[in-house]
């Protein structure tokens, strides 16, 4: 029915691995305690919810692909933490292909280094905050494809390296 609220398990509490683990299933609704997650690599990708579930992982470094393809997807929730993610570091592919997306909230990325297609394939992206990604490297893709952008995002890129079509 698309609605995961009745999970098979009954503590998350200390799982730190999340890879793919709720990728492609079609659902609409979520609740798990990511409170110990240092890897959420592609965990809510590919599903059809039009604002992204609430989760807090404040321990997490590891955000690629998060929400990559994630084509129905309007808006991210309001509710999650900007610590949330404060210590990623890997934000490759994080909301690559939200094509629905039209803003983007403010949240903490100083700690992030790879921004590699973060945003690729957002078509519908129109406004985007001013985020701290003075320590990222990488920016490959990082806007490519987000047609509806009318201005480069003002972000910090004083240490990148790479970018390649970044935009």
């Amino acid at each position: 029915n698309g609605n995961l609220t009745n999970q098979p398990f009954t503590d998350s509490s200390q799982v730190t691995n999340w890879k793919y683990a709720f990728a492609n299933c079609g659902i609409t609704s979520l609740s798990v305690d990511t409170q110990s997650a240092t890897n959420l690599f592609g965990a809510f990708a590919g599903n059809s919810w039009t604002t992204s579930p609430f989760f807090n992982a404040p321990n997490c470094t590891n955000f690629s692909g998060i929400f990559g393809n994630c084509k129905q997807m309007t808006a991210m929730n309001p509710s999650i933490p900007n610590s949330t993610y404060s210590n990623g570091t890997n934000f490759s592919g994080a909301w690559k292909e939200c094509e629905k997306l039209a803003s983007f909230p403010l949240i903490d990325t100083s700690s992030g280094t790879n921004f590699s297609s973060t945003w690729e394939g957002c078509s519908n992206l129109t406004s985007f905050p001013l985020l701290n990604t003075s320590s990222g490297i990488s920016f490959t893709n990082t806007f490519r494809d987000c047609s509806s952008l009318t201005s480069l995002p003002l972000i910090d890129t004083s240490s990148g390296t790479n970018f390649t079509s970044a935009w």
